[in-house]
């Protein structure tokens, strides 16, 4: 096939089933993995080349730009305490547990890498559920969203540290001049650099500069990080929570938000499943069935019981500990990262969809029943 029929073949497909999923009321996730599953290894239609694979390095890091944006670190501060605490005992619990794995024969770096992927929350399903229900605004739903916020961050920040120290080859002590050298640049963009440039290109006549300088910037600080031994994930999300403090924020949201729905997320997630092998030899049920009891529990549990000790009841608590169940666009760029870079295997990554499509599905249902309870 023609590359950019494939490519056009693929946002066809993509937006039909997100459109499907909507009116059928089942998360959009969901529909589009399974429809890349189906095109790719289940028929064979498409297939992975440089080209689908470079395209789906780009949207990775506008899915992580995006994400950086929407991060408000005004509304984690006014969460408090609660929402800190649920968060780091929710993703300590995940991390922690995945060592389990060790009495399975996995070693320790295999072990390390499921508990890093299964940090993360999802929390897109858990709001438009909430939404749906009209109880985003409740205690226990005001503690999921300040929690999946700052458990995202923690997530990132764990990726790198781990990444850099854990699973690095080079020299120590360039890898730390490499990184106080990044630190520099952060500091001197968001403290110099970042508003001079905005307010300058913002009295130019060309239309949306101002939404290329923050993809040229974002881009640019991915590409950097690379250089200096950090993910281009972790550039991406720190170029949007940079512009995120910014009087441009909310229309560089705006307009991203145009570019990446309408192409990148949809393309990520079909690539998602194109990536996923469907051979026996690929599929160890019983890892897949203990990766998602851990999943499941490591967040009920681990939420759930801080936001009890800290003035939730048990129902709200239980609410909270099930909204932070899914796992989604996070957990899944560290696993392609983690399988790119062979720090896991084909079978570890299919694990990790089809738990990511199982909590999925489950989130939404169990919601529906706890709050209507």
């Amino acid at each position: 096939m023609n590359e950019v029929f494939i490519f056009v073949f693929i946002l066809l497909v993509t937006k039909i089933v997100n459109e499907t999923s909507l009116r059928l009321k089942i998360p959009s996730v969901v529909g589009i993995i399974i429809i890349g599953i189906i095109l790719g290894p289940v028929l064979n239609i498409i297939k992975l080349d440089n080209t689908i694979e470079f395209f789906s390095q780009i949207s990775i890091l506008f899915l992580m730009f995006m994400a950086g944006l929407e991060t408000d670190l005004e509304g984690i501060k006014k969460q408090g305490k609660t929402s800190l605490i649920v968060a780091t005992s929710g993703v300590l619990a995940p991390f922690l547990l995945s060592f389990i794995f060790l009495f399975l024969n996995y070693d320790f770096k295999t072990s390390y890498i499921i508990g890093l992927i299964l940090t993360a929350t999802s929390v897109s399903i858990t709001v438009i559920t909430l939404l749906e229900l009209g109880k985003l605004n409740t205690r226990s739903g005001i503690t999921i969203l300040g929690a999946a916020v700052i458990d995202d961050i923690l997530g990132i920040l764990f990726m790198t540290i781990s990444f850099i120290f854990l699973f690095h080859s080079g020299n120590f002590i360039i890898v730390i001049l490499k990184l106080l050298v990044l630190f520099l640049f952060i500091y001197l963009l968001n403290t110099v650099l970042l508003k001079k440039f905005f307010t300058y290109v913002s009295s130019f006549k060309t239309p949306q500069m101002v939404l290329s300088l923050a993809i040229i910037l974002m881009l640019f600080l991915s590409f950097f990080s690379e250089q200096m031994g950090v993910a281009g994930i972790t550039g991406a999300y720190i170029a949007g929570i940079s512009i995120s403090r910014t009087k441009f924020s909310k229309r560089i949201l705006d307009d991203s938000h145009i570019i990446i729905d309408t192409i990148f997320i949809s393309f990520f997630f079909f690539v998602v499943g194109l990536k996923t092998s469907l051979s026996l030899k690929d599929f160890n049920l019983l890892f897949t069935i203990l990766l998602t009891i851990i999943s499941i529990f490591s967040k009920v549990i681990g939420c759930g019981l801080p936001s009890y000790f800290n003035g939730l009841t048990w129902e709200e608590s239980l609410k909270v500990g099930v909204g932070m169940i899914p796992r989604g666009e996070v957990g899944l760029v560290i696993a392609i990262i983690a399988l790119s870079r062979g720090y896991i295997d084909q079978i570890i990554y299919n694990g990790f969809v089809v738990m990511i499509l199982l909590t999925t599905i489950l989130t939404p249902i169990w919601l529906n029943y706890l709050y209507k309870r």
